[in-house]
């Protein structure tokens, strides 16, 4: 592992832990703090924290709690990781990932579909900031289909608010091609 993700690893592990209470725009912020490393180093290991803390923000947005012992083992993976264990805290990363998943029964279906929908999310994330399509869809372990299904939807519509009229978009086409 590179020495800076580590250190960025750490530190956003660190954040997590301090936090005095678990807020949902928090723990995104350091999700896509996670996933600028993951863009520049291309390595697993942000990926993992970046998708874990989505997914986190997700189930606590949904339930208004997380699964007990999540805090116990995040505290564990940096203490791991910051005795130079990376075998061992990626053990306890996926432990935390078995936490969420076994959380309640109701919500396993769930936290599939949302570790599914982050990987997608932070596969676009990675996209935008400038990886090809087909190494953003690798590293995250999903479809180009998929990613460029999500891609489309973000170009579409960059600011959220509705899709354009076509007189709009073909208006945006002829200034983009000198019409």
């Amino acid at each position: 592992m590179e020495g800076v993700v580590r250190e960025d690893i750490l530190d956003v592990l660190g954040r997590f832990l301090q936090l005095p209470k678990l807020d949902v725009s928090d723990i995104k912020a350091l999700s896509n703090r996670t996933l600028h490393n993951a863009s520049i180093f291309q390595d697993g290991d942000s990926l993992s924290v970046a998708i874990l803390f989505y997914a986190l923000s997700k189930i606590l947005d949904r339930e208004g709690k997380l699964a007990d012992g999540v805090r116990v083992e995040i505290q564990s993976a940096k203490t791991r990781l910051q005795h130079g264990d990376e075998d061992g805290y990626r053990e306890t990363i996926q432990k935390v990932f078995e936490h969420v998943r076994k959380a309640d029964h109701r919500l396993r279906l769930y936290i599939i579909h949302v570790i599914n929908q982050a990987e997608i999310k932070k596969g676009t994330k990675l996209y935008e900031h400038g990886l090809s399509l087909a190494k953003a869809a690798s590293l995250m372990g999903v479809s180009q289909w998929e990613l460029m299904s999500f891609v489309g939807k973000v170009h579409d519509d960059p600011e959220g608010k509705g899709r354009t009229s076509f007189k709009d978009r073909m208006g945006f086409a002829r200034r983009v091609f000198g019409l």
